[in-house]
């Protein structure tokens, strides 16, 4: 009988798995991946396809904005226009964890 338990608990965890794979959201990074061009995609369609606000937003003296979205160690920069219309990647990045010095 106890292989019965064992039996329901194997059960369980599969669904607890394809549930958490179920609801997987994709990040910042592969939402970013997934479109080829942000030039010309005006803010509200940026923000909305990366599903936040930015973390940064500088106002630069001519007139562009840079906003900068981040999750964890992935970063994306986007230089839009004073008509809020991208103008591309101002910078990406990916910190990598740095290794301790023996």
């Amino acid at each position: 009988m106890l292989y019965l338990g064992w039996i329901a608990a194997a059960f369980m965890a599969g669904v607890i798995v394809s549930q958490r794979r179920r609801n997987h959201r994709p990040g910042l990074r592969e939402r970013s991946e997934s479109t080829d061009s942000f030039a010309g995609l005006k803010y509200d369609e940026v923000a909305e396809h990366f599903g936040s606000l930015p973390c940064m937003t500088v106002r630069r003296a001519n007139g562009t904005v840079l906003h900068r979205w981040q999750q964890g160690r992935y970063a994306i920069a986007l230089l839009f226009d004073s008509a809020s219309v991208c103008l591309g990647v101002e910078e990406e990045k990916t910190q990598t964890r740095k290794e301790p010095h023996v």
